[in-house]
Formats: C-alpha cells, sequence, structure tokens
C-alpha cells in the first residue's frame, strides 16, 4: 500500500530539520536513528545517493517520495519471494502439486483449530453469562 503525496510529504517535512526544501545526510540520519534505526553516516549517504536524481548531495520532496515508494516496492517482493518459499519446500524453484497440498492442508488444520479455540472460547463466555 502506497502512502500518499500528502502523507509523505508531512514525514518529508519533518525529516527537513532546517525547513530549507531538503534532507540532508546529517537530518536523514538524526530522523532514522530518533526512530531506532542504527545506520552509518556511509549508509545514510547511500539512501540520498540512491534517490539523489540532480547529484546536489542532498534529497527534495520527489526524491523522497521515490526512495520511499521504492523501499515499499522491495518489501512488497520480499513478502512475495517469503510467501512463494512458503510453498516451495524443496527450494526448487516451482510449487508442486504436492508442497501447494501440504500447505493448504497446514494452513487447513490451523484454521480448524483457531475456529476450535474461538468456539470453546465463546461456549465458556456462554456459560459464564448464564450462571
Amino acid at each position: 500500500m502506497s502512502l500518499s503525496r500528502e502523507s509523505l510529504k508531512k514525514v518529508f517535512e519533518s525529516f527537513d530539520l532546517d525547513g530549507n526544501g531538503y534532507v540532508s545526510v546529517q537530518e536523514l540520519g538524526n530522523c532514522l536513528r530518533s526512530l531506532g534505526e542504527v545506520m552509518s553516516e556511509e549508509d545514510v549517504k547511500g539512501l540520498i545517493d540512491a534517490s539523489d536524481k540532480d547529484a546536489d548531495g542532498k534529497m527534495d520532496l520527489d526524491e523522497f517520495i521515490s526512495m520511499v515508494h521504492a523501499e515499499q516496492d522491495q518489501n512488497e517482493q520480499d513478502d512475495m519471494q517469503k510467501a512463494f518459499q512458503m510453498f516451495d519446500k524443496n527450494g526448487d524453484g516451482s510449487i508442486t502439486k504436492n508442497e501447494l497440498k501440504d500447505v493448504l492442508k497446514s494452513l487447513g488444520d490451523c484454521l480448524l483449530m483457531t475456529i476450535g479455540l474461538l468456539c470453546s472460547g465463546k461456549q465458556e463466555q456462554g456459560r459464564r453469562a448464564r450462571e
């Protein structure tokens, strides 16, 4: 899910500590550290360089939005890869009928168990309410 331009603009403005319309390596590093993301100055510079279309060493709003969208795309690809690997039990790059059947069965078993727990919880609540 992509964040709206307006939402990203607000985030950008909170990173742009001096309000000059750009996020510097230092500003981005400080903000990331305040969010618990520990990165070296070199790594932060690498983030900016990867998005710095005009090669001025700092990030403007459009470059920031491009960086965030690229990160979101990468996260989605990583999630898809992990999901695929969950099905591809033998790691050969394809999902066989048996692999699919095994995963669906385990999901079904888990779902049945969850439904059972929910139902028993509802029954217990009903008993308490009647008492």
